[in-house]
């Protein structure tokens, strides 16, 4: 998927970066900059 260069740069993503996308019960659409953390690791 190709973003306009102002969504990047609001979601401060870089070529490579994933996204996850929501649908929100009212239909609406949500893009977020997904963040990927390695398995057995807490916060």
């Amino acid at each position: 998927m190709t973003l306009p260069k102002e969504i990047r740069a609001a979601l401060d993503l870089e070529e490579g970066d994933r996204v996850l996308l929501k649908v929100e019960p009212d239909g609406k659409v949500v893009l977020e900059k997904a963040i990927i953390m390695p398995a057995g690791k807490k916060n």
